[in-house]
């Protein structure tokens, strides 16, 4: 039977996963990434070797990964969606900073459609009159 104690480190449990599939497994294991196994074959196979403690382990380990990076994940794209934000306000400052010769709305408000309403963009000869954003250093 498998000792729960021999179980130094994710790597050590993952390269006693690779052996066993290269031992049970080896037409297959061929055609495995071995810096990429699936962690419910390999965690088949120990179960079927008679290591459930490794193979409760290694999905529990996998799932730690899995949450870990979708988290990271989340993060960057947090940060992007604030990025793009104050881009975004940015240019809009600088858009907003001179009157609108087109619809005559005054600076430092947004332009009005010919229907009076708010206009989501601003005019193009607005844009034009404002000039380029200039360059923002990075914080």
């Amino acid at each position: 039977m498998y000792d729960d104690s021999a179980l130094v480190s994710t790597a050590s449990l993952e390269h006693r996963a690779r052996t066993l599939i290269d031992q049970l497994l080896p037409e297959q294991a061929a055609n495995l990434d071995h810096d990429m196994i699936d962690v419910e074959v390999a965690a088949s196979i120990l179960d079927a070797v008679g290591a459930a403690g490794a193979a409760d382990h290694l999905r529990v380990v996998a799932m730690r990964i899995a949450s870990e990076r979708s988290e990271a994940f989340f993060r960057e794209q947090q940060e992007e969606m604030e990025r793009f934000d104050a881009k975004l306000r940015a240019e809009r400052q600088w858009i907003r900073r001179v009157p609108c010769p087109r619809c005559s709305a005054p600076a430092g408000s947004a332009c009005k459609l010919p229907s009076g309403t708010r206009a989501d963009n601003p005019h193009k000869d607005r844009k034009i009159a404002a000039g380029p954003l200039p360059a923002v250093r990075p914080a």
